[in-house]
């Protein structure tokens, strides 16, 4: 099952994507974004940290799709 999310900030700025659901039916609490490769990962299962990664935080869930993320990092892995 899919969700769609929507990024805030960054070099994501205002894109609208779709992501797979975790086990728990939500997405991920962070992600991370690559706009070099174009693609979404779990923050909490990636190992590397690409350069061009921006890291993604979910918000509050208020109401339907997409969930909301706010950019917080570009060069550190907010997750060590």
């Amino acid at each position: 099952m899919t969700t769609r999310i929507r990024l805030h900030g960054g070099p994501g700025d205002g894109l609208t994507l779709g992501i797979p659901l975790g086990s728990g039916r939500q997405p991920p609490e962070g992600i991370l974004y690559d706009p070099l490769a174009i693609s979404v990962q779990d923050a909490g299962a990636h190992q590397a940290w690409p350069d061009s990664a921006a890291y993604y935080k979910r918000l509050e869930h208020m109401a339907d799709e997409p969930w909301d993320y706010e950019y917080e990092s570009e060069a550190t892995a907010p997750l060590e």
